[in-house]
């Protein structure tokens, strides 16, 4: 048995020559069969000789032709093998977010929200938030009060060195691919890291450069925006006033230390706004108690029907009055 063919072109070699000996056999056989038979009826072997090999040249060049057809339809086959491009991801609309996606099980059934979010399975989004928890391969971040993350991101091992070096409190931007959504959490996969990093304090606009809703918008206002109607219209309708300045007052309900860098004071409880703080605010943050009436200034960062809330943040206080002091 012949070694094996170590190049492409010792192959088309060896194809070429065995196939052409293969070829001047058949009809050198079929020739010599067809020649003996002709003699027994012709008695002129000159006759004889130049039949036969008129018809060894028949035979032989039939098999060139069959040879060469055969080659014409490998080659076909070859192009039509070719692997298809990969599809391009689908992202969803900026607009989509978790709490975005979470929100349509509010006043739907589980049967209904599922029927709304189906066409969001399987397409590609963007999250960004501070580092709390990295595990093998899943990451999730800091949501404020809530007792459970309701995003899971998970990465391939190709990560998982990355993973290792990530900082609890350090802000990342995650891409990945929205896998599963249940009630309370939504799973991405196949998830990459787009950017990760220490946010730097941006510098305090003044109050001329700050642009403020006007006086009668507040926070009960923004989550009365579009009452029950669909998620994407209360969105419409709530969108002007997204990263506007506001000023609110309430009664500190709560506080909590998200990260080294920031603080968040909770006024109300149901609608609730969250205020939230940069480090510069933390040793007067720390010191407010629940009852403190408190007076702020925020930027409109997050509506949240699902948790009745407002996210306000780079927050600053105007006035405080403590309860002792009422």
């Amino acid at each position: 048995m012949r070694a094996a063919i170590t190049s492409r072109a010792e192959q088309i070699l060896w194809n070429v020559i065995g196939g052409f000996v293969y070829q001047a056999l058949v009809s050198g056989g079929v020739a010599l069969i067809l020649g003996l038979a002709l003699q027994t009826f012709v008695e002129y072997p000159a006759v004889v000789g130049a039949a036969t090999a008129v018809i060894a040249l028949l035979v032989f060049g039939g098999l060139q032709r069959l040879a060469t057809w055969r080659r014409g339809k490998g080659t076909k086959a070859l192009v039509l093998s070719t692997p298809p491009l990969p599809a391009p991801r689908v992202f969803v609309p900026d607009y989509v977010t978790v709490e975005y996606l979470l929100g349509l099980y509010t006043n739907h059934t589980d049967i209904q929200a599922d029927a709304l979010l189906k066409p969001y399975i399987g397409k590609w989004m963007r999250a960004s938030g501070h580092i709390d928890s990295v595990g093998s391969g899943q990451v999730t971040f800091k949501e404020g009060k809530r007792a459970a993350p309701s995003l899971f991101m998970y990465f391939d091992k190709s990560w998982l060195d990355r993973l290792a070096m990530l900082v609890p409190g350090s802000r990342a931007t995650v891409i990945g691919r929205i896998w599963y959504i249940q009630r309370v959490w939504v799973n991405l996969q196949e998830c990459e890291l787009e950017t990760v990093g220490i946010e730097e304090p941006a510098p305090s606009p003044t109050d001329a450069e700050r642009v403020f809703v006007a006086d009668n918008v507040t926070p009960a206002y923004l989550l009365s925006l579009g009452g029950t109607s669909m998620t994407v219209q209360r969105q419409s309708l709530r969108e002007p006033f997204m990263g506007k300045w506001i000023r609110v007052s309430g009664t500190v309900s709560d506080m909590q230390v998200l990260s080294s860098d920031l603080s968040m004071v909770y006024l109300g409880t149901n609608p609730r706004t969250c205020l939230t703080f940069a480090a510069a605010w933390r040793e007067r943050v720390t010191g407010l108690i629940a009852g403190s009436s408190v007076h702020a200034i925020g930027r409109i960062d997050h509506i949240a029907d699902v948790f009745n809330s407002v996210t306000l943040v780079d927050c600053e206080l105007e006035n405080l009055t403590t309860p002792d002091a009422q």
